[in-house]
């Protein structure tokens, strides 16, 4: 019976500390993206990233 009220203890206390962290997430997670959704331009920086130099990396050149 002991066994029981722990599991039950434990579980109730992983459900609150879940609910809570997800309010706690949520919450401040759209105020960052209402925030951040104006100085995001996607289409700008693809314009923006054309023509750029192709920097090649040899990884066989790095064993030493």
């Amino acid at each position: 019976m002991r066994n029981i009220t722990i599991i039950f203890a434990t579980a109730v206390t992983t459900a609150l500390i879940t609910i809570w962290s997800m309010h706690a997430v949520s919450t401040t997670s759209q105020a960052k993206a209402m925030a951040s959704t104006p100085s995001l331009n996607i289409m700008q920086m693809t314009r923006n990233a054309k023509d750029l130099p192709v920097d090649n990396y040899d990884a066989c050149a790095c064993v030493f």
